[in-house]
């Protein structure tokens, strides 16, 4: 976590730290560990591509799910039928936080999300 990255090279300040089974709501966060802190040296997203299995582990409890992500049908965290934590969708389509993680990148220099 980013939140640890100090506090672990005090500990250990020989330690080169590659943060793994990171999410998409910490990747600003993330970013700007890899900009302050020089002894960190990536992260790793879990997932790339939602899969099915760990049903909801990317739900973030605070906002409904994309109705895609469930069928159409998402009443309750327990409905739905794939991870819902990948920049790409089970079809490969890119979700919003691959477009944010783009701009953070520079992989492009602006990038839109409009919500329906």
């Amino acid at each position: 976590s980013p939140h640890g990255f100090a506090r672990d090279h005090v500990t250990h300040p020989a330690r080169v730290i590659a943060a793994t089974e990171t999410f998409p709501e910490s990747s600003v966060l993330n970013f700007n560990a890899l900009q302050d802190y020089p002894w960190v040296v990536g992260t790793f997203i879990w997932t790339a591509i939602d899969y099915i299995g760990e049903s909801s582990i990317g739900a973030n409890g605070h906002s409904p799910p994309d109705p895609l992500a469930c069928g159409g049908y998402c009443p309750a965290p327990w409905s739905y039928h794939i991870s819902f934590c990948g920049d790409l969708d089970i079809v490969g389509g890119q979700k919003p936080q691959a477009y944010l993680r783009r701009v953070l990148w520079n992989v492009s220099a602006l990038e839109m999300a409009v919500k329906p």
